[in-house]
């Protein structure tokens, strides 16, 4: 596996004394390659520009945002000299897709909407007027947006006239939101099914890949929650603390279609997945209302 030699051989030179017996290579994700050591370290490798230049900020932030926290995030404590990778020790559990979501007990369920909701609440009510959150990106969400945009006479081939119909609609509402004043806090930008970790012998609730965090609406980190149903997201809501509002689930709702949307044009891009995977988030929010 010549990518997967390439990387730890840039570990080894960097990390002379780090041994192991076995290793996983993950190119799954879309901005980074990953090495996994002996089930212990994560190793991040950017793939791109963007992504190294945001890897020395996203090791700060998660260093001054660790002590407020309950729930378990990435600690890079092997970091490259360049700061063009850096590893952290593994959060132990496992990603909460819907399935085993689907299999846990009502308690177990609970634990982590409890949890989800605190860490959500915290990060949200940061400060970002000073210190080192004042350094946050805004949120990614118009330059998205237009990148969908240049994107949709492909879609339109990959589409009955339909859901190209509905398609349209969903951004023409996030057009409608960008033009409002909308809350601006810290967020993670990026919480889904991949990125939720849990550890069932001591009821743990981890995230990892915080490298989207931005400065935007808060409601946004509640969209992708409704891969595990309306309900839950309205369980965390109910015990979130931060900032509400009226159109509050109504905006995360309207993100969650939108990212229906960004995932399958992302796919012409990236081509990590097939059209078909990449249209699942699509199918399942596609529905006018919720």
């Amino acid at each position: 596996m010549p990518a997967a030699s390439k990387l730890l051989d840039k570990i080894s030179a960097e990390f002379p004394h780090l041994k192991w017996t076995d290793y996983i290579y993950i190119d799954e994700g879309w901005d980074h390659e990953v090495i996994v050591l002996d089930d212990k370290i994560v190793f991040r490798f950017p793939s791109d520009t963007e992504y190294t230049k945001k890897l020395k900020y996203e090791i700060e932030v998660l260093k001054f945002i660790q002590p407020k926290l309950n729930v378990k995030i990435p600690q890079y404590n092997y970091i490259s000299t360049d700061h063009t990778f850096a590893g952290y020790t593994i959060i132990t559990g496992q990603q909460i897709f819907k399935p085993r979501f689907d299999n846990l007990t009502i308690a177990q369920r609970t634990s982590i909407a409890r949890q989800l909701a605190d860490f959500l609440s915290i990060i949200h009510s940061q400060p970002t007027d000073s210190g080192v959150l004042a350094n946050l990106n805004k949120s990614y969400l118009g330059a998205d947006q237009a990148n969908i945009k240049a994107s949709l006479p492909k879609l339109k081939l990959k589409l009955d006239s339909q859901e190209y119909t509905i398609a349209l609609n969903i951004l023409s509402e996030i057009y409608r939101l960008l033009q409002k004043k909308l809350p601006a806090k810290f967020i993670h930008n990026d919480i889904y099914s991949r990125h939720l970790i849990w550890n069932a012998n001591n009821n743990a609730l981890g995230l990892i890949d915080f490298s989207d965090m931005c400065l935007g609406d808060p409601a946004v980190d509640f969209a992708e929650l409704h891969e595990y149903g309306k309900d839950f997201v309205e369980e965390v809501y109910k015990l979130y603390t931060g900032t509400k509002d009226a159109t509050f689930l109504d905006r995360a709702w309207q993100y969650q279609r939108w990212i229906g949307v960004d995932m399958m044009t992302d796919y012409f891009e990236s081509q990590k997945t097939t059209f078909e995977v990449a249209k699942q988030t699509f199918d399942r929010a596609k529905q006018q209302v919720i």
